[in-house]
């Protein structure tokens, strides 16, 4: 899922992260699907609303009462690889 990268010889090190192809294709084929959620949360908390109430209050996944128990944040955008020098900020 994610790459790293050293520059070998360099000190302090340079090191590089990037994420896998599979990654980058995943989340970018997710982004309208997220944005879709975030345009109508209302559709959203319906539909938790609703699957609560017609599976005895324990929400739509196995002991999570929540969404935000789980705990798991999709990114919008593929964020720039970090590195030391600043001409290399490419996006990953």
């Amino acid at each position: 899922m994610l790459i790293r990268e050293e520059k070998p010889g360099s000190f302090p090190p340079e090191v590089y992260y990037s994420l896998t192809p599979q990654v980058v294709e995943s989340l970018v084929a997710m982004t309208p699907m997220v944005a879709g959620a975030r345009a109508y949360p209302e559709i959203i908390e319906r539909t938790q609303a609703y699957n609560r109430s017609h599976s005895g209050g324990e929400g739509t996944r196995a002991g999570v009462a929540n969404p935000g128990d789980v705990g798991v944040r999709i990114p919008m955008t593929v964020p720039a690889r970090r590195t030391t020098n600043p001409r290399r900020m490419t996006q990953a």
